[in-house]
């Protein structure tokens, strides 16, 4: 897998999600003024303004909001996992909050709007762990 693109576990906005899910927790950025979850990470909220923020555990349970079934591989290094679905997930516990990653297990074909996830946490490279989705 070391030709896939990885993520930058050192990036400080980030490096907290990556910390998390390579202990097999999901974290999500929490704006300390007006408590209001937020993903992507940003350095500054949008809803109140504030530079605070926080990362608390929340529940790794999800619904599937939208997916794609990637038939073609665009790099090389994806040659061997095609077809694989790329979801966009709704976090259960984080009000509005979606989240990208791969979808695993189940029939690709039947999957619809709704259906229950749960996160799942795949160690794709020495230190480096990938937040996933598999139905519940």
């Amino acid at each position: 897998m070391s030709d896939r693109p990885l993520p930058d576990l050192e990036d400080p906005l980030h490096a907290p999600f990556w910390a998390a899910a390579g202990e097999g927790r999901l974290v999500v950025q929490r704006c300390a003024g007006c408590s209001q979850f937020r993903w992507p990470p940003r350095p500054r909220c949008a809803e109140c303004g504030s530079y605070d923020f926080d990362w608390p555990a929340v529940s790794p349970r999800a619904s599937l909001f939208s997916w794609i079934v990637v038939r073609q591989a665009f790099m090389p290094a994806f040659s061997e996992v095609v077809p694989y679905v790329v979801a966009i997930v709704e976090l259960e516990a984080a009000g509005r909050v979606r989240m990208l990653g791969n979808l695993f297990g189940g029939d690709p074909e039947g999957l619809r709007p709704g259906l229950r996830l749960v996160a799942r946490f795949d160690v794709v490279a020495p230190g480096v762990t990938l937040v996933n989705w598999t139905p519940a």
